[in-house]
């Protein structure tokens, strides 16, 4: 087995020791032809990202179409609401009401006949 170490001992590859606080490493020096063809790192990162924001999209596509569909159904009962409370409005009103003041200290069975 031929380590990274030992290619840079028999000059194999080109390097320059470095002795941070922790220690002592070597940093392997690239030749620019031997990373020519290479991918840039932010480049394969963002083809990464927009891969994964395609999938997600098409992941999350059927979701959306149905909560945006719950949204209109909701937008639609909200109006017809509207529109019934305007027109009858004070029977929505008189069933919110607390009980009046005689019969505020009945029990509920005398109140409602039982």
């Amino acid at each position: 087995m031929v380590t990274v170490k030992r290619r840079l001992k028999r000059g194999a590859l080109r390097g320059e020791p470095e002795a941070p606080p922790s220690g002592f490493r070597w940093l392997v020096l690239v030749d620019a032809a031997a990373t020519a063809g290479a991918i840039p790192p932010g480049a394969l990162l963002s083809q990464r990202a927009e891969e994964m924001a395609r999938f997600s999209a098409a992941l999350l596509a059927p979701y959306v179409r149905r909560i945006e569909g719950q949204a209109e159904a909701i937008g639609t009962l909200t109006a017809q609401l509207a529109v019934a409370t305007s027109t009858n409005g004070r029977a929505a009103t008189q069933q919110d009401a607390p009980p009046a003041a005689s019969q505020a200290g009945r029990s509920r069975r005398r109140r409602f006949g039982g």
